[in-house]
This record gives C-alpha cells, structure tokens and sequence, in this order.
C-alpha cells in the first residue's frame, strides 16, 4: 500500500511540471535583391517564418518558386551569435559600411579561407544582408524598413598603380598552375 502512494505521489508531481516548450511563430514576406559587386543580378519573392523558443530564434526563408534557393539562420539569444549552415558570425563593430538603426553587423571567422562576408542583421526583422564572400550580396527587404540604397555591402574601392620605370610600360601576366607538390625538374 506505502509503495502504491508513493508511486502515485510521484506520478502526480510529474504529470504537474510544464513540459511543453513554448514558442512563437510568424510568418512575413520578404523581397530578396542580388548584386554582383554593383550590378543587379535578379529579385525574387520570399516567405519569411521566425519561430522563437526559450534559447534560439530560427529565420526559414522560403523561396516562394524554387525550394533550392531557401536559407536558414539561427540567432543564439545568450551568446549574440548569428549560425548560418556551417559559419558562426559574431557581433562586430562596423567601420566599413552605412549603419542602420535598430541593426548590427556579424562578421565570420577572419581566418576562415573562403568565408561568407558580413551579415546585417535584427533578432526582430532578420537578416536585412549578406555577403558570400565571393563578390555577391543578398538583401532581403520589405516595406517596414523604408527605402534604402542598395547595395550596402559593396565598397567600391579606386586602385591607383604607378610605375616610375624608365623603360616604358610593362604587360604583366600571372600564371596558375596545378600540380602534385612537386615542380617538374
């Protein structure tokens, strides 16, 4: 009989603790720009889904006609870090590009090789920005942020080379070459 009450004692102090994990979710629209360098590349229209949990808010973006094109982004609310796929982007100082009220800017790993550039991002709006590394950039806009000039994440930067050699004016060629570690004798 004691092992029957205490059996149900501890079934009903179980049954009592709230296991169900609460979370919100909302779905927005979302206009997706790309640029190469300055030039427009395309537009398409996106569905965006926030879904917020005690630790976590999840960015699904959803191309509305091809589900190849989708991305995800995971904000880590304790350590302000921002996950997308493989690279973690931490709040950095911005120095280089317009700011934005009420956004920041998350940069990768500077000592990654190939690593995605930085991302303009909001726990509320998402990702306004980003940058793949290789020259192309992402916006994801909508009405409530107003008009702004794009792109953002592209600095135009002027080169000037000067050669004070008095033979004259150089061709200059570089050369790749692939091999197995060792060059041919």
């Amino acid at each position: 009989m004691k092992k029957t009450i205490n059996i149900l004692i501890i079934i009903f102090l179980f049954s009592c603790s709230d296991t169900t994990k609460k979370e919100t979710q909302r779905t927005e629209t979302r206009n997706l720009t790309v640029f190469e360098f300055d030039s427009l590349v395309s537009k398409a229209d996106y569905e965006l889904s926030i879904r917020e949990r005690d630790s976590v808010i999840i960015y699904n973006y959803k191309n509305i006609n091809d589900s190849t094109k989708n991305k995800d982004f995971r904000y880590l609310k304790h350590s302000d870090q921002l996950l997308a796929g493989p690279f973690e982007f931490k709040k950095t100082e911005n120095h280089h590009y317009p700011t934005f009220e009420n956004f920041n800017y998350y940069d990768s790993d500077p000592g990654i090789m190939d690593g995605m550039g930085p991302v303009i991002f909001n726990d509320e709006f998402g990702v306004l920005g980003f940058d793949n590394g290789m020259g192309t950039q992402y916006y994801f806009t909508n009405d409530s942020i107003g008009k702004i000039e794009l792109p953002i994440l592209y600095k135009q930067t002027e080169l000037n080379v000067t050669d004070n050699i008095p033979q004259g004016k150089f061709k200059y060629e570089i050369y790749f070459a692939e091999f197995g570690g060792r060059m041919p004798n």
